[in-house]
């Protein structure tokens, strides 16, 4: 694999924005850009309001995947990241470390975060793509926790 886990940590880090894909009562996917999530390490923690049609499709099927992919990337050297996993609704210190880690990467939201479902994804499967493989076999790789 051409990016270790040290590596898609700092790729994490650095993304402004996530998709985050979840699947709605019918049994089809929807997906939807946040910006209001943290990053530490591994884990990922996002904000949404309480009445969002994500937490009526969290509560039903909680399986998730979350896209970060860098902007302005030219092909020879395109890199994202899929996590895939199960959103797990926060308390106590769990809901502590996902405040602090999305007020950390957006402050604007101090104001608003106590209205919001706080929710970590618990990461199962990792998947990169990574065109500067040369072979493109290669360029797609996985990693299972």
């Amino acid at each position: 694999m051409s990016i270790d886990k040290e590596e898609i940590k700092v790729y994490l880090n650095n993304s402004k924005t996530l998709a985050l894909a979840t699947v709605n009562e019918a049994g089809e996917p929807d997906i939807r850009t946040l910006g209001g999530y943290g990053v530490s390490g591994l884990e990922v923690y996002f904000a949404t309001a309480k009445e969002s049609n994500k937490v009526k499709q969290l509560e039903s099927n909680n399986e998730v995947a979350v896209l970060f992919q860098h902007e302005n990337q030219t092909i020879p050297d395109f890199v994202n990241v899929t996590l895939y996993g199960r959103a797990l609704l926060t308390e106590g210190d769990d809901l502590g470390a996902g405040r602090q880690a999305i007020l950390q990467r957006r402050p604007q939201l101090s104001s608003a975060i106590h209205n919001h479902n706080i929710y970590r994804i618990k990461t199962e499967r990792i998947k990169v793509l990574d065109f500067k493989a040369s072979e493109p076999a290669e360029r797609v790789n996985t990693i299972t926790l």
